[in-house]
């Protein structure tokens, strides 16, 4: 039974790399003149089959000497 868990866990990470590696946005890009400000991404927006809860935030730092 162990066993079958252990592979139940591998095929769901497997499933979950393939998907999260065909997810591309470009956030930044002189070539493209590109440039966000702010941008977010969670678990909840990508819809992928995992259990574990996750973001990923970008913002543009501003000020200092």
């Amino acid at each position: 039974m162990k066993q079958l868990s252990l592979i139940l866990a591998l095929v769901s990470f497997n499933l979950a790399v393939m998907s999260a590696a065909a997810i591309q946005e470009t956030l930044i890009s002189t070539q493209d003149n590109i440039r966000v400000e702010h941008w977010h991404r969670d678990y909840r927006d990508l819809q992928l089959p995992v259990d574990a809860k996750w973001s990923v935030r970008k913002s543009v730092l501003r000020g200092g000497k």
